[in-house]
């Protein structure tokens, strides 16, 4: 996995830690997303405590320098949607604690 795709997955699954907090459960999008992620049921889908060990590894050989350019742009990201004011009031915290876990774990 080259660092666009690594940066990519990484944000597709924190998104995906947010998501499942603050989307209706009966909407269509959120049957949509838990069919993919059970793969149509066969399993249970990742809880927010074993995405966070998946992220982990997935960083594990990175350099420092990666890390921090995948956490600046996923504060980036997260900093405009809160601007934009698209997201719900749930949302708008959810987001919010994932930019101060961030910048904590930021390397110098």
């Amino acid at each position: 996995m080259d660092d666009r795709e690594k940066a990519t997955v990484l944000a597709a699954l924190r998104h995906w830690q947010w998501t499942r907090s603050t989307i209706d459960q009966a909407s269509e999008r959120y049957g949509y997303l838990l069919n993919i992620l059970t793969d149509g049921g066969e399993h249970d889908s990742l809880n927010n405590e074993e995405i966070d060990e998946l992220c982990e590894r997935i960083n594990v050989d990175d350099k420092p320098g990666d890390i921090k350019v995948y956490a600046e742009a996923l504060i980036g990201a997260s900093e405009n949607m809160l601007d934009r004011g698209v997201l719900s009031e749930k949302g708008t915290d959810a987001t919010r604690e994932i930019i101060k876990r961030l910048q904590r774990v930021l390397p110098s």
